[in-house]
C-alpha cells in the first residue's frame, strides 16, 4: 500500500483519466451517417507514439491515459481524412475516481480532388475547466473548427452538384 496515496501498488485510479466514445462514418456529399468499423487510433504522448489500436466493429473505444502528460490522438488512419484531438493532460488534477472524456468523432473518406487543410490542426482541444472542475472540449475552439470544416464541405457539395449538372447537359 502506498501510504501517501492510500492505494495498493499497481491499482489504477486518480492518476489516470478515461477516454471513451464512438467513431462514426459520415458521407458529407450524401449526408449519411453510421457507426464506423475498426478505425485506427494513434495516441501520441508528448509527440512520441504511446499506443495505436483499432476501435471495435461498432466503432466504440475506451482507454485510460496517465494524468500529467499532453496527448494528441489521431483518428482515422489511411482509410479516412484524419481528425486530431489534443488533450492538455498536464493541467488535469488527480481525483478520487478517474475523470472521463467522452469523445464521439465523425470521420469521412477522402474526396478525390479536395483537401481539408483545417484538419491539419487539432479539431478538438480537451482542457480542464477550472470553473466547473470538469475535463472537456474547449467549445470556442471546437466551434471555430466545425465552422471551417462546414464551409469547406458546403463548397465541395456545390462544386460536385455543379459538375453533375454539367455532365447531364
Amino acid at each position: 500500500m502506498d501510504a501517501q496515496k492510500g492505494k495498493k501498488k499497481g491499482e489504477s485510479g486518480n492518476e489516470y483519466f478515461l477516454v471513451e466514445g464512438v467513431v462514426y462514418e459520415i458521407d458529407p456529399l450524401e449526408e449519411t451517417e453510421g457507426k464506423a468499423s475498426e478505425v485506427q487510433l494513434v495516441v501520441y504522448q508528448e509527440k512520441e507514439i504511446y499506443v495505436a489500436f483499432y476501435t471495435a466493429k461498432t466503432g466504440a473505444y475506451n482507454f485510460y491515459l496517465p494524468v500529467g502528460h499532453d496527448y494528441l490522438i489521431w483518428y482515422g488512419g489511411s482509410s479516412y481524412v484524419n481528425k486530431k484531438v489534443e488533450i492538455e493532460g498536464t493541467k488535469f488534477p488527480t481525483s478520487e475516481k478517474p475523470q472521463k472524456v467522452q469523445m464521439d468523432i465523425a470521420l469521412f473518406r477522402p474526396i478525390e480532388g479536395y483537401e481539408f487543410p483545417m484538419l491539419d490542426e487539432p479539431f478538438v482541444k480537451v482542457v480542464y475547466h477550472t470553473d466547473d472542475e470538469l475535463i472537456g472540449p474547449d467549445m470556442k475552439y471546437t466551434d471555430e473548427r466545425v465552422d471551417l470544416l462546414g464551409k469547406q464541405v458546403k463548397k465541395i457539395q456545390k462544386e460536385v452538384e455543379k459538375k453533375k449538372k454539367q455532365e447531364k447537359s
